[in-house]
């Protein structure tokens, strides 16, 4: 039986199935879970974990008892609830894309990161 399961824009680091479920580890940091993949009915898609995904964390600051903001090198800023373990909202630190990206690597503060320093 085939079934076409949407995973988004990311791109699939690592996968597994147990009982009609598929578990699914993608490129951009996230961790999801798909359940009844092997069912007949819609597949229904739980977001088990988002995280930074590409180099090194640069910032953290605690917000208050409950949300912490981290960014690192994957241009990302993230507001976290400590409660929950979840991130409750995700932005980018800058829009501009790297025009050379070979030069934008060597002028990194981290050596991992594909983001100028000022990104």
């Amino acid at each position: 039986m085939e079934k076409f399961v949407d995973l988004g824009a990311s791109f699939v680091r690592s996968i597994d199935i147990l009982n009609g479920n598929l578990l699914v580890g993608l490129k951009n940091g996230s961790i999801c879970e798909y359940k009844n993949v092997l069912e007949g009915e819609e597949t229904k898609e739980n977001t088990l974990l988002q995280s930074h995904f590409e180099g090194e964390l640069w910032g953290l600051e605690v917000v208050d008892e409950n949300h912490v903001l981290t960014c690192g090198d994957d241009n990302r800023i993230m507001l976290f609830n400590t409660e929950t373990h979840q991130a409750e909202r995700i932005g980018k630190i800058s829009e501009k894309k790297p025009k050379n990206l070979a030069k934008a690597k060597t002028v990194t503060a981290s050596s991992m990161s594909v983001y100028p320093a000022n990104q």
